[in-house]
């Protein structure tokens, strides 16, 4: 993917996840273009993510030299999601179902072997949903 832009995360088989904001995909997606010029990140430079779980929205950014707590893969440790997620876990939060949307398709780490599934399940998620440019999958830990 060259960067994040609205057309692209609003691709084909995209929908708002049960948790995502009143302006669903769409809403988050400029939401993520904002937080990347707000970090001065260049579009495609870096990968960014927001977890909405338990009423409350957690943006991510790589986390290379960030202390991750979970029990992950070293790849998935590095990447957005597991920052995503141990800012949650700080914050307290525990349970529930949530939406996890990324600027960028899963690498083989963190989607099909299994960081991201891992993580949710370690944070107590009974469903997430995984929203990016390529599409939509839940996850149920």
């Amino acid at each position: 993917m060259n960067g994040l832009s609205a057309g692209a995360f609003l691709g084909e088989g995209l929908g708002a996840g049960p948790r995502a904001s009143a302006g669903g995909v769409g809403a988050v997606s400029d939401d993520l273009v904002r937080f990347r010029v707000e970090l001065g990140m260049k579009a495609g430079e870096g990968t960014l993510a927001r977890l909405d779980v338990g009423g409350r929205s957690f943006y991510g950014i790589n986390a290379h030299g960030q202390p991750i707590r979970f029990r992950t893969n070293a790849i998935t440790r590095t990447h957005v999601e597991a920052d995503a997620f141990q800012q949650a876990a700080n914050a307290g939060v525990r349970g529930g179902q949530g939406t996890l949307y990324v600027d960028r398709a899963s690498c083989l780490a963190c989607g099909a072997n299994g960081g991201v599934r891992g993580l949710a399940r370690q944070l107590g998620l009974d469903q997430l949903e995984v929203i990016t440019p390529q599409g939509s999958q839940i996850i149920r830990p």
